[in-house]
Order: structure tokens, then C-alpha cells, then sequence
């Protein structure tokens, strides 16, 4: 991989200003290149979300970056402005949040909301308005785009929803999308097919993608290489294989002990073969 998208260098993030600021990331480092998956993985509390948020701009009330660089196609976005931010957000760089219910809004319509994000970047209007929000709905998995837009997220399920919220992180065609446990509260069977939906995407939209989970199996399924945090602090990096046969830190066996195996059954996906089992 040698088109870096993303560079992150010695990324600190605190929380309140003088004597009462907390460092909560302590020095993190990993790059993402295009058509590259990398996962952040660690339990909560681990620094993964705040790192996605210190990418964009969104780490709230008393966050600041207090140190390192977020490199993104050349530009520090550490010290970009918020107007700038505004311009990159769902353009160049957009996020699957973790819950589509409490992210997508129950008064419009799936459609409505699609549109909304493509007004904001992009010049479409009318009929083609129209196509391009039927054609990304059919790109994430809808057989029927079009009933699909004039649904409301309530009469949706939640992995439709998760793939109404990937539709709309796309749909601006960014280079660089981070996807913040897009599985949580579905079945095994719905992240087994988010996970191939966003693999696939990653293969042929030869986007980059950050993968924020606890979860090593499904990191094992989408990602090549992976960043393993502990209290805000990187314990382990390298490619997925070498972190499931070879850990070097007790954490990062701990969590890999964590996953639950029954007797007999394989976790690798039979769709992907890239599961742990894969690699153990």
C-alpha cells in the first residue's frame, strides 16, 4: 500500500484546559491507504471512538488534539479550521455511527435524509437527485431502492438501518470512511453481512476504511492490519495474522481469549474465509 490517505503521528487527546486537563490518548500512530481496512480494536474506554473523533473535528465540549498530526490527503486536520472540517465532513471523510436509531432522524424519510447529505456537497437536483439516492441504496443491499427511500428508519430493521446509514456516509463518494462498531445490537447473521458489505465496498470503491470494534473475529474478517488500545495507549500493531497466531502483549491475548467459541463450530465466515479461525 502506497497511497496513504490517512497518516496519524503521536495523536494525543485531552479533556480540559491548565492543571485540570486529562490526557485520554496518549501518542497513538497508524496510517490507512486507499482500499485498505485497519481496525481499531480494545474494550470501552480504550481511546478507539475518541481517536475517530479526534479525525473529525467532533471531539466536543473541552476535547482538543494536545499533540501529533492527523494527516489526510496532505492537510493537518488537527489544525484545520472548523469551517474547513464542515467541508470535509461526508465529502472526503465520513463515519458509520454505532447506532442507526439515535443517528438517523424518525420524522423524514430515508430518501429525505440521503438527500439532505448529497445537497450538502454536491450540486444534484431533481430527477437525478432522485437516481443517485435509488442507485447508493441499491449499491448497500436494498432490493427495492425505491420503497426504501420513501420509508421511515421506524419501518426499517436494524440491519437495514445500519445499511441506510452506510448508504448515507457513500453516497458523496468520500476516500476515507471510519465505521464506529456498525455491528453493535444486531445478530451474528446481520454482522456477518455488514462486515461483507463494507469489505466489499473497501474493494471496489478502493476506499480506505477504519474499522472501531471490540471485537477481534469480526476485525479478522474485514481488516489486513490492526491497532490493538488499552487505556488510550497502542499495545500492539501489525498485520491481523501475526496479532491472532503471534500476540506480543498479554491484552491482546486476553481479548482474543474473550471470544466466544463453541465446541466444533467454526467462526470463519463461509462467505470470506478471513475469520480468526483462519489464522489460529
Amino acid at each position: 500500500m502506497t497511497n496513504i490517505l490517512l497518516s496519524v503521528e503521536g495523536l494525543r487527546v485531552s479533556y480540559g484546559t491548565g492543571r485540570a486537563a486529562t490526557e485520554v490518548l496518549h501518542g497513538l500512530d497508524f496510517t490507512v491507504s486507499a482500499g485498505e481496512a485497519v481496525g481499531l480494536v480494545g474494550e470501552s474506554g480504550s481511546g478507539k471512538s475518541v481517536a475517530s473523533l479526534a479525525v473529525l473535528g467532533l471531539l466536543g465540549s473541552g476535547g482538543h488534539v494536545s499533540g501529533g498530526r492527523i494527516m489526510f490527503e496532505g492537510e493537518d486536520l488537527a489544525r484545520a479550521k472548523e469551517s474547513r472540517m464542515r467541508a470535509l465532513r461526508g465529502r472526503r471523510v465520513s463515519m458509520i455511527f454505532q447506532d442507526p436509531a439515535t443517528a438517523l432522524n424518525p420524522a423524514f424519510t430515508i430518501g429525505s435524509q440521503l438527500a439532505d447529505v448529497i445537497r450538502a456537497h454536491r450540486s444534484l437536483r431533481g430527477g437525478a437527485l432522485g437516481d443517485e439516492i435509488e442507485s447508493v441504496l441499491q449499491r448497500v443491499g436494498f432490493r427495492e431502492p425505491r420503497r426504501a427511500a420513501k420509508s421511515y428508519p421506524h419501518e426499517l430493521s436494524g440491519g437495514m438501518k445500519q445499511r441506510a446509514m452506510i448508504a448515507a456516509a457513500i453516497v458523496c463518494e468520500p476516500s476515507l470512511l471510519i465505521a464506529d462498531e456498525p455491528t453493535t445490537a444486531l445478530d451474528v447473521t446481520v454482522q456477518a453481512q455488514i462486515v461483507g458489505l463494507l469489505r466489499k465496498l473497501v474493494d471496489e470503491l478502493h476506499i480506505g476504511l477504519v474499522f472501531i470494534t471490540h471485537n477481534l473475529d469480526l476485525m479478522a474478517e474485514l481488516c489486513t492490519r490492526a491497532v490493538v488500545l488499552k487505556q488510550g495507549n497502542v499495545v500492539e500493531h501489525g498485520d491481523v495474522e501475526s496479532i491472532f497466531l503471534r500476540p506480543s502483549h498479554p491484552y491482546t491475548q486476553q481479548l482474543i481469549d474473550s471470544i466466544p467459541r463453541l465446541p466444533n463450530v467454526s467462526a470463519r465466515s463461509t462467505e470470506s474465509g478471513r475469520g480468526a479461525n483462519h489464522v489460529k
